[in-house]
């Protein structure tokens, strides 16, 4: 059984200590050097951060944080939702992203667009972002690294872009 809870800050280190390849990789060639760092630095910015656990178990900690920098011209609120997590079972993982879905309509009517930026080789971060309504939108290089953008615009239909 899945369930989401407030992030606790003791279950970091272990979580940490347990990502996936993918994770690890992304957040080195972001500039990472300690994976807990990463996840509390991600969580400190969010306006809204869960732990998943599986069986108690935590195996992943997501959320959203609002865009700081430049806007489009009369763009309100731009979300940024982020995921890392352990190597879930693969029975856990399409529960956990139909799961995933309410708190993201929750941020959806909060953020009139939501942006993310991933490894362009994390093929697990881009399936959670598809599943959640953003499309790939660009490819570019981040510290020397090809990244895709991700984007969906807000109208109240899920399907838009």
């Amino acid at each position: 059984m899945i369930t989401f809870s407030a992030v606790r800050p003791e279950a970091i280190p272990e979580l940490a200590a347990r990502l996936s390849r993918e994770d690890l990789v992304e957040l080195e060639r972001r500039g990472w050097q300690s994976a807990s760092d990463a996840i509390r630095e991600a969580v400190a910015a969010s306006d809204e951060a869960f732990m998943a656990a599986w069986d108690g178990e935590v195996q992943a900690v997501f959320g959203v944080a609002e865009w700081r920098g430049e806007k489009p011209e009369g763009m309100q609120r731009v979300g940024m939702p982020w995921l890392l997590c352990a190597a879930p079972p693969p029975r856990i993982q399409m529960t956990f992203m139909r799961m995933a879905e309410e708190v993201v309509a929750r941020w959806s009517r909060t953020f009139p667009a939501l942006v993310a930026c991933v490894d362009a080789e994390h093929a697990r971060a881009h399936r959670w972002l598809v599943s959640l309504g953003l499309k790939p939108v660009l490819e570019q290089q981040h510290n020397g690294f090809p990244v895709v953008g991700f984007m969906r615009f807000n109208t109240g239909d899920r399907n838009d872009v």
